[in-house]
This record gives structure tokens, C-alpha cells and sequence, in this order.
């Protein structure tokens, strides 16, 4: 009997498999889930953001997990808090959320040392088991609250005692990964970045599996049924059906090329499993290939010995539903897609993930988590330094050998310093290319003026000398002798001081220079 059904649900799948490749669209048995869904879109409350089993006591803190999904630890064995998030299902504050916040390095909590403590008796604390009957905050007594010591970040990490109250949350979560394809192009004159990856999200929508265990059972299906229920829908089509999704983007996105983009829908039912007590699940999975144009903030102060963050800022336009650090790790910071990328005049040195919030105008000035993807670039210096600085200071050169000449040849001084002068402004023109108008001097503006200044005093100096030389006056001689001595060696300290003051008070230079400074 069992090989008979078998053979059956086996023939079914075949022809239901056959008929999708014939006909280039929806297979069937997915199109029969689309009128389903759609059937019980009103009467199901479909629109809403879908229940969730995950649920209980909370303290709205996220610490950085490794692709073990285990705690992450640093060199001392403690833990470093990854997010706060800002309020629960009930939209109250998390208490937390004024107290610690990412980077923030916690030591002990309710009197033990984390260093002592596995990852288990840390999960007991952070999510004890609750009874059923609690279903609000209010439910929650003080046995759940957290006593910790934590190293905050923004005071030195100075130790702090915080008592954190427990808050009850329903919480479904968000699991995005982000992929980069390539850089189209990195444009620092104007702000913009243009890069071709992938965008793609899941989340579980349990509302779902009543409908695909209906379906299952009216077309006899008992094996396979992940394949069978694998049903890639386009955009539209599941617009259509009205069911409530999350609308996760980048804020900072100038642009996206939708003649090039292709997005679309998954809908995945994974069937009850035995062996292991698993439920039967839906989740529901939004992926988005193409190029985008993003905006980011430039700083260059320190140019051309500059480095740059760009980032992609990760919000959710809909409601406020916590995103899932995992998959962005595994997708944006373990992968090694820099190794890959061709940047012309960048190059890749460090990625990092940064959760923090803003205040939307879109939603009447709430306050929305955001999770920034930043990849900090490192702009190709070595072109700067030969082909600009290089030649300036060779130039500078030329123009102080003008006081080896006698200070009676004025004309001849003055024919060198004053070409010398024009052929600087020259290299200003070459470098004001790669910069907008900017309301402050870079590094290389700060060379560019000293250099001019160093450059006429030359001329300054020459006819000096030679008014004292048509007196006859000896200071003539030790005057020259003094500009030749003294003259390079204020221009090298000069030169030096503003490096050292820019560099000071900037943290994005060069990474050589970032690890003298000790970033």
C-alpha cells in the first residue's frame, strides 16, 4: 500500500513538474496556493504581520553571535553587546536602550563572570521559560531582571553597574544577507557610489502552513512536499495577493536601475519532521538582483592620504521588526567578495556592521533602527605622491636654486621663480578635478598654498638682495646665504605641522598612518 502511494504522489509530481516547464510560468501547484492564499486573504487577517511562536521575556539586548549561532567572545571571554533595540511588540521602550549600547563590553551579569559561564547558562538568564499565562509586561515580575557590569564604550570602557528591567515581547524577526557583485563606480566629486549586488530577506509566516497542509492533503501529497511546495512568484503576483510582508532598503539610495533589476518572491513550506519534533514552517523570502546608486557622506580633509566609509544603510519601511545579525555576517563580513572587486583608485581595507537609529520623517518623527554595512575604502595615494607632490616639491627646488644665482642676475632670478610659480598653479587645476567646492582646505590644499607662498618668496627675497647689492651693502651676501639655509627647512616644518594636526584630529587617513595613530 505504502509503495502504491508513493508511486502515485510520485506520477503527480511529474506531470505537475511537466506541465511548469511547459507552460514558463507558475506551476500549478503553486498557482492553486496563490487562489488559496488569496481566498483567505480577508477571513485569515493575511494583511497583518504574522504571529510567531518566538515570544517571552526580553530585554531588548543583541550580542554578537558567531555562524555557530554561539555567542562571540572577546580575548577575555566576555561579551560585546552587537544592538539595543528600542522598543517591543507593545511599543514600550526597552529599558535598556538609555543605558548600554553597541560596543559596550559586558563582564558579569546577576553576580556571575561571563568568562565563567557558558553559552547555555547565558541563554538561561537572557530567555528563561516562562508560563503561559504571562501576556504583557506587566505579567513580568522583578525575578527577571538584569544586574550587569558593563565596559562602556564611550567613557574608556570604565566599568558601570546597570540594572536592566525585563520587558514581554511577541517578536517575529527579519533574516537579510546582502551581496556585493561589483562596483560600477566610486564617484567622491559628487557623493555616489554605484554597485551591483543582491539584496535578499526571509521571515517566517507560520499563517501560511493551515493553507499549504490544505493543499497537500486534498491532492494526496505526502512526499517531497518541499519541492513540491517551492513556488517562486513573480513581484507583481505577489503584490497582489495583499499579505503582509516587510519592505527592507537602503535609506541612502540615490537610484536604482530597474531596466537591469529583477526581483521577485519565494514561498517555501518545510514539512513537520519527526525525527527532530520540528513543526511544520512557511517562510516567505524576497530577493532583488541589480545596480543601485548609493549616496554617502565624503570627508576629505586628510586627501589625498584618505580613507572613506561607504555605506549601506539597512532600514525596514514598514513596521518595526528586528533584523537578524547572522546572515549579514556570513554574507557581508565573512565572505571575502573584496578579494574579487577591481575598484580603479580604491581598494577594499576593512567592512564592518553598524545597528543604530534615526528619526524618520516618513513616520512622524518615531525613532527607526537602521544597520549600516559600511566597507571603509583607501584611496591609491601613491598616484598623489608622484604624480603631484613629487613634482611640486621639485619645482620648489628649481625655484629656491634661484638664490644660487648672484644677486646682481635679477632678471634671470626672476625668470626661474615666476616660472616656477605658474607651472604650481598648473597642478592645482589637476588636482581640483577629483574634488567638489568644498567649505574646508584638504591636506593637499594646505601643500598647494604653502607651496605658492614658498615659491614667491624666492622672488621676495631676490629682489631684496639685490637692492642691497646696489649698495654695495655685505648683508646682501649673508642674506642670500641665510634664505638658501633657513628657507627649505621652515617650509619642511611647516609641512609637517599641518600633517601631523590634520592626521590628529581625523580618523579617516591612510591606513598607514591609522596605525601609528592607533586606530
Amino acid at each position: 500500500m505504502n509503495n502504491l502511494k508513493f508511486f502515485y504522489t510520485t506520477l503527480v509530481i511529474f506531470f505537475i513538474n511537466l506541465n511548469y516547464v511547459l507552460a514558463d510560468n507558475v506551476k500549478p501547484f503553486c498557482s492553486e496556493l496563490l487562489n488559496k492564499i488569496k481566498e483567505n486573504q480577508i477571513d485569515m487577517r493575511l494583511d497583518l504581520p504574522p504571529l510567531t511562536f518566538d515570544w517571552g521575556v526580553d530585554h531588548g539586548i543583541d550580542f554578537h553571535w558567531n555562524s555557530d549561532y554561539e555567542y562571540e567572545r572577546n580575548k577575555d571571554g566576555y561579551l560585546t553587546v552587537f544592538n539595543v533595540r528600542y522598543q517591543n511588540s507593545e511599543e514600550k521602550i526597552f529599558d535598556a536602550f538609555d543605558k548600554i549600547a553597541s560596543g559596550d563590553i559586558v563582564t558579569h551579569i546577576n553576580g556571575g563572570n561571563i568568562n565563567d559561564m557558558s553559552n547555555s547558562d547565558i541563554d538561561n538568564i537572557l530567555f528563561p521559560e516562562v508560563s503561559d499565562d504571562i501576556n504583557s509586561t506587566e505579567d513580568i515580575n522583578t525575578n527577571y531582571d538584569l544586574d550587569l557590569i558593563v565596559l562602556k564604550k564611550d567613557q574608556d570602557y570604565k566599568e558601570t553597574n546597570i540594572k536592566i528591567k525585563p520587558y514581554y515581547n511577541v517578536q517575529n524577526w527579519i533574516y537579510p544577507e546582502v551581496y556585493i557583485e561589483n562596483f560600477r563606480s566610486i564617484d567622491s566629486k559628487r557623493g555616489i557610489f554605484e554597485l551591483n549586488l543582491t539584496l535578499y530577506y526571509y521571515w517566517e509566516n507560520p499563517d501560511l502552513v493551515p493553507i499549504y497542509e490544505e493543499l497537500l492533503s486534498e491532492y494526496e501529497i505526502e512526499y517531497d512536499q518541499y519541492n513540491l511546495g517551492y513556488c517562486q512568484v513573480p513581484y507583481d503576483e505577489f503584490e497582489s495577493m495583499h499579505i503582509w510582508h516587510p519592505m527592507l532598503d537602503f535609506q541612502n539610495i540615490a537610484e536604482e536601475s530597474l531596466d537591469e533589476a529583477r526581483d521577485d518572491y519565494i514561498i517555501e513550506y518545510f514539512p513537520e519532521d519527526e525525527d527532530t519534533n520540528a513543526k511544520a514552517k512557511v517562510y516567505n523570502t524576497y530577493q532583488w538582483v541589480g545596480n543601485t546608486t548609493l549616496t554617502s557622506k565624503f570627508n576629505f580633509k586628510a586627501f589625498p592620504f584618505d580613507t572613506q566609509v561607504l555605506s549601506l544603510e539597512l532600514t525596514n519601511f514598514r513596521e518595526e521588526i528586528p533584523i537578524e545579525q547572522k546572515g549579514l555576517k556570513s554574507s557581508f563580513i565573512e565572505s571575502d567578495f573584496e578579494k574579487k572587486l577591481q575598484i580603479p583608485d580604491w581598494k577594499i581595507v576593512s567592512k564592518d556592521i553598524i545597528p543604530s537609529h534615526y528619526i524618520s520623517d516618513y513616520h512622524y518623527g518615531e525613532k527607526r533602527s537602521m544597520t549600516s554595512l559600511q566597507l571603509r575604502i583607501e584611496r591609491n595615494y601613491f598616484y598623489y605622491v608622484y604624480k603631484i607632490l613629487i613634482p611640486i616639491f621639485i619645482i620648489l627646488i628649481v625655484a629656491w636654486s634661484a638664490l644660487w644665482v648672484k644677486p646682481e642676475f635679477l632678471e634671470a632670478r626672476l625668470t626661474i621663480t615666476i616660472i616656477c610659480l605658474l607651472s604650481l598653479i598648473a597642478y592645482n587645476f589637476i588636482v581640483d578635478k577629483d574634488l567638489p567646492k568644498l567649505e574646508y582646505l584638504s591636506l593637499m590644499d594646505y601643500i598647494i598654498l604653502i607651496s605658492y607662498l614658498f615659491a614667491a618668496v624666492p622672488t621676495i627675497f631676490s629682489v631684496i638682495a639685490f637692492n642691497y647689492h646696489q649698495k654695495d651693502s655685505p648683508f646682501a651676501i649673508r642674506f642670500d646665504n641665510a634664505a638658501k639655509l633657513y628657507g627649505p627647512i621652515v617650509f619642511a616644518i611647516t609641512v609637517l605641522a599641518i600633517c601631523i594636526i590634520i592626521f590628529s584630529q581625523n580618523s579617516n587617513t591612510a591606513m598607514f598612518i591609522r596605525s601609528i595613530q592607533g586606530f
